[in-house]
C-alpha cells in the first residue's frame, strides 16, 4: 500500500521568520505558498510515497517524535485539501472537473479582480524576464545603487532650488485653465511608461534573487491605467532583505527615471515638448510615487514593504477582520470570539486597520464627490447617477456583509423570541421616525459668500480730457450734493478760448471801421463773423467749465488718497472719485449652488463675518439680481439691507445662509442628497 505522496514540484524552503526557524512550502503549479513549523516540515519530508502511515509513525518515533497514526492521517488530509498531496483517480477526476468549471467562470469575465482593481494578465512573463535578465544585471551592482542615490540628491536639489520655477511650469502646463486632450494623453502615456518601468523593476529584482515571475499584465487601479507584476515568489526567499528589495525595486527605479527627467527639465528650454514630458515624469514618477507607492495605508508597495518588515502576511485583510471584530465586540456589544492573533499583533492590527479604514474612506469620499460633480457638470445628471451606482455597487456589498454578519451574531446571541420582539420594536420606531420626518417642517437653505457695500454709491468719471488741477476733499470727507470735489483743466480749451476771444475782438473792430467808412456790406459780414466767433467762444467756455466735477448726492469720499490725482492727465470716462452714502449699507450675497435660483424677496438671511463672529446678523432678502458681482462672483446675487446698528462695516466679508423654501425633514434630507450629486442652479 502506497503512503502519502507530495505532488511533483513542491519545494520546501527554510526561512527565518520572526526570529524563528520556519519552512515555506512552494507549490509552483498553483503558485501558492504555505508556512509550516519545523516539526510539520519534518513530517512533510516523509510524504515521499515510499512509506505507509504506520511506517512514517515508526520513522518519526525513531527520531524522537512520538506521534499517533490518527495525527499523521489528519495532517495528510489537511495537505490533501490544500492540493499538496497526490490524489486518487476519483479525486483527480473531480478536481479536474472543478478546475474546468473555474476556468469557464473566469472566461465569462472580462477581467479578474474587483471593480477598483480590474486586471488583465499576459502569459510567458517568466520567459520574458529570463531572456532580458542578463541585459539589466548591471542595475543590481553597488555602483548603480550609489549612482541612484546621487540622482535622488540631484532631484531633491533641483526641486528645492527651482521651486518657484517648478510651480510656474506646473501651473502653465497642467492647470485646469490650459488643460486639453493633448495634456491628458501626455499624462496617461507618461503614467503607463513609468508604471511599466516600475513593474519591470519588481520582476527583474525577483529574478535577480532567484525567484520566478508568474504574471505580468495591465490593470485599472481605481480606474487609473497601470501595469502590474506578480512577484509572489518573493515569499519563498530565505532572507528578509531579499524580499524587501523586491518590494522596493519598483519605486527605486521609478524614482531614478524621475531624477533623470528632473535633470532634463533643468537643462532644456522650458517651452519645448521635451521639457513638458520631463515635467510630467517628475510629477508622476516623483511626487505620485512617494505619495501613493510610499503610503503604507494603500495596498501598494509601501503596504507590502511594511507587511514584509513586520513579518505579518495579509496585514490588510487581517487588520480589517480584527477591526470588524472589535467594532462588533465593543460597539455593538456582541459576544464574539476574537480572531486568532498573537498577543503582540493585536495593537498593530487595530492601529493599522483603523488608520487604513479612515484614510481610504476619506480618500474615496473626496475623489468620488469630485468625480461625480465633474461628471454632472460635463455629462449631466444621468451619467453622474450611473457613476454613483457603480461606486455604490463596489462599497455596498462590503457594508452589507458586515451588517449581515453582525445581525446574525446578534440574533444567535439574544435568541429567537427576543430577536422577533426587537425587530418589531425596531420596525415601529423606524415607522414613527419616518412619519415624523415626513410631517416635521424644515427650512431649505443655500449658502454663499457676502460682502458689505453701501446701498448708494457713485463713480465720478472724467467728463472730458484734461489735467487734474484741484482735488478738494480727502478720504473720508463728507460732501453735500452739488459741492465741487475736483477740477480738470484742458490747456487746449484754454488756448482755444483765448484765440476765439481775440478773433471776436478783431472782427468787432473791423465792423466799427466799416461803419465809419460807410461800408454797410462789409460791416454786416464782419458782425456776422463776430457773432459766430462769440458762439464758438461760448461753447469752448462751457466745455472748459465742465471740468469742475461735483458731488451727485450727500455722501462720503471713499477713494483712497484722492490727492494723488493732482497733475494727472485723464481721458474722457476715466475714474476719478467714488462717493458713497455710508449711512445705508447692504450685504451683497453671491450664490452659485443648488437652490439659488429659487430665492425670492422676503426670504430669511443669516450673515456670519470674521469681524463679528459672535454676533450673527439676520434680515430678509430685499432684491435678487440675475448675475453676482460680489466677493465670490456667483451666478445669482442677493441683496439685504443692514440695520443702522449692525456690527458690520463697508468691506466686511463672510458666509451667508439664505432661506429659499420650506419642506419637511424628510424632504430636506432628500434635497441634501440631490444637491450633492447635482450641485447646480436649476436643480
Amino acid at each position: 500500500m502506497r503512503g502519502p505522496t507530495l505532488v511533483p514540484g513542491v519545494v520546501l524552503i527554510e526561512q527565518n521568520y520572526r526570529d524563528q526557524l520556519t519552512f515555506v512550502l512552494k507549490d509552483p503549479q498553483t503558485q501558492k505558498y504555505y508556512r509550516f513549523r519545523p516539526a510539520e516540515a519534518e513530517i512533510i519530508r516523509t510524504f515521499d510515497g515510499s512509506r505507509t502511515v504506520e511506517e512514517i509513525v515508526q520513522h518519526l518515533a525513531d527520531r524522537g517524535r512520538a506521534l499517533s497514526t490518527a495525527t499523521i492521517e489528519g495532517f495528510a488530509r489537511t495537505l490533501s485539501r490544500l492540493g499538496l498531496l497526490e490524489r486518487t483517480l476519483a479525486e483527480r477526476t473531480e478536481h479536474q472537473l472543478e478546475r474546468l468549471r473555474t476556468e469557464r467562470r473566469q472566461q465569462r469575465s472580462l477581467f479578474r479582480g474587483e471593480w477598483l482593481r480590474m486586471r488583465w494578465g499576459f502569459t510567458g512573463a517568466n520567459v520574458f524576464f529570463d531572456r532580458w535578465m542578463p541585459a539589466v544585471r548591471w542595475c543590481f551592482t553597488p555602483a548603480f545603487v550609489a549612482g541612484s542615490l546621487l540622482l535622488f540628491l540631484a532631484y531633491a536639489w533641483i526641486i528645492a532650488s527651482q521651486w518657484s520655477d517648478f510651480q510656474a511650469a506646473v501651473a502653465a502646463t497642467f492647470a485646469p485653465a490650459v488643460f486639453s486632450w493633448g495634456t491628458v494623453g501626455m499624462l496617461v502615456a507618461t503614467l503607463l511608461v513609468l508604471t511599466l518601468i516600475h513593474e519591470l523593476g519588481h520582476g527583474f529584482a525577483c529574478k535577480h534573487f532567484g525567484g520566478e515571475v508568474h504574471e505580468l499584465g495591465f490593470m485599472l487601479l481605481y480606474f487609473t491605467p497601470a501595469f502590474y507584476c506578480n512577484v509572489n515568489d518573493a515569499w519563498s526567499f530565505p532572507a528578509l532583505r531579499s524580499r524587501l528589495w523586491v518590494t522596493l525595486a519598483g519605486t527605486w527605479i521609478e524614482l531614478t527615471v524621475s531624477a533623470l527627467a528632473a535633470i532634463v527639465w533643468f537643462v532644456v528650454h522650458p517651452d519645448t515638448a521635451l521639457s513638458q514630458w520631463a515635467l510630467a515624469a517628475m510629477l508622476i514618477g516623483g511626487f505620485m510615487a512617494i505619495v501613493t507607492n510610499g503610503n503604507p495605508l494603500l495596498p501598494l508597495d509601501g503596504y507590502f514593504a511594511l507587511s514584509d518588515y513586520l513579518e505579518m502576511p495579509n496585514l490588510r485583510h487581517r487588520a480589517s477582520a480584527h477591526v470588524t471584530w472589535w467594532v462588533r465586540r465593543h460597539v455593538l456589544k456582541l459576544d464574539l470570539p476574537e480572531p486568532d492573533v498573537a498577543p503582540n499583533e493585536r495593537r498593530t492590527l487595530l492601529l493599522y486597520g483603523f488608520a487604513a479604514m479612515a484614510y481610504i474612506t476619506g480618500l474615496a469620499v473626496l475623489i468620488g464627490s469630485k468625480v461625480i460633480h465633474w461628471v454632472a457638470a460635463m455629462a449631466g445628471f444621468a451619467v453622474a447617477a450611473l457613476v454613483l451606482l457603480v461606486v455604490l455597487a463596489t462599497i455596498l456589498p462590503r457594508m452589507t456583509a458586515f451588517w449581515r454578519g453582525s445581525l446574525a451574531a446578534l440574533r444567535a446571541q439574544v435568541g429567537g423570541t427576543r430577536w422577533r420582539q426587537g425587530r418589531r420594536w425596531l420596525g415601529i420606531t423606524g415607522g414613527l421616525t419616518l412619519l415624523i420626518s415626513a410631517v416635521l417642517p424644515w427650512r431649505l437653505q443655500t449658502f454663499g459668500e457676502f460682502v458689505v457695500a453701501p446701498q448708494r454709491s457713485a463713480v465720478l468719471l472724467a467728463p472730458d480730457s484734461g489735467v487734474v488741477v484741484a482735488v478738494y476733499p480727502t478720504t473720508g470727507t463728507s460732501v453735500s450734493a452739488g459741492t465741487p470735489v475736483l477740477r480738470l483743466l484742458d490747456f487746449g480749451l484754454v488756448q482755444a478760448s483765448a484765440s476765439q476771444r481775440r478773433l471776436g475782438d478783431s472782427l468787432g473792430l473791423e465792423a466799427l471801421v466799416a461803419r465809419a467808412r460807410a461800408l454797410p456790406g462789409i460791416e454786416a459780414v464782419r458782425q456776422a463773423e463776430a457773432a459766430s466767433a462769440g458762439a464758438n467762444l461760448a461753447r469752448t467756455n462751457l466745455r472748459r467749465d465742465q471740468g469742475v466735477v461735483r458731488a451727485p448726492f450727500d455722501g462720503t469720499v471713499i477713494t483712497t488718497r484722492p490727492e494723488e490725482l493732482l497733475g494727472r492727465q485723464v481721458a474722457p470716462g476715466d475714474t476719478l472719485l467714488v462717493i458713497a452714502d455710508l449711512m445705508g449699507l447692504e450685504a451683497r450675497i453671491s450664490l452659485r449652488s443648488a437652490g439659488a435660483s429659487q430665492i425670492v424677496p422676503g426670504g430669511r438671511v443669516r450673515l456670519i463675518s470674521a469681524q463679528a463672529a459672535d454676533h450673527p446678523v439676520e434680515g430678509v432678502v430685499r432684491e435678487v439680481a440675475p448675475a453676482g458681482i460680489g466677493a465670490a462672483g456667483g451666478a445669482v446675487e442677493v441683496r439685504m439691507t443692514l440695520a443702522d446698528d449692525a456690527p458690520l462695516r463697508a468691506g466686511a466679508t463672510g458666509m451667508a445662509r439664505v432661506e429659499w423654501g420650506r419642506s419637511t425633514l424628510l424632504g430636506s434630507l432628500w434635497w441634501a442628497v440631490r444637491s450633492r450629486i447635482r450641485n447646480d442652479l436649476l436643480l
